[in-house]
């Protein structure tokens, strides 16, 4: 199963990297990207997606990455209050059988 997982991404993977192949090689006209306040130099139309496509991936990872830190932050905030809840619950269980 692992062996056809592995192969089936592999496959996958192959054929994405050929559609990004034909992609760059049909999308070859001379683009500047102008902004209000400067200008990007020419590059192909080809260069500017892709490259668009990888910063949002690693922009979107990067959010990913801070977000699953701070819910890790919150549940090792909750765990400890629920310790500390447990605690004292169980002094208070104590205390009421010993009287």
């Amino acid at each position: 199963m692992r062996l056809l997982k592995g192969l089936l991404l592999g496959v996958l993977t192959l054929v994405l990297l050929l559609i990004g192949i034909m992609f760059a090689i049909h999308n070859t006209q001379p683009v500047a990207l102008n902004f209000v306040f400067f200008s990007l130099p020419e590059f192909s139309v080809s260069f500017w997606l892709i490259l668009s496509f990888f910063f949002g991936g690693v922009i979107g990872v990067a959010l990913s990455v801070v977000m699953l830190l701070q819910m890790k932050a919150r549940a090792l905030q909750l765990k400890r209050k629920l310790n500390q809840l447990d605690s004292e619950l169980t002094k208070l269980r104590q205390a009421s059988t010993s009287v």
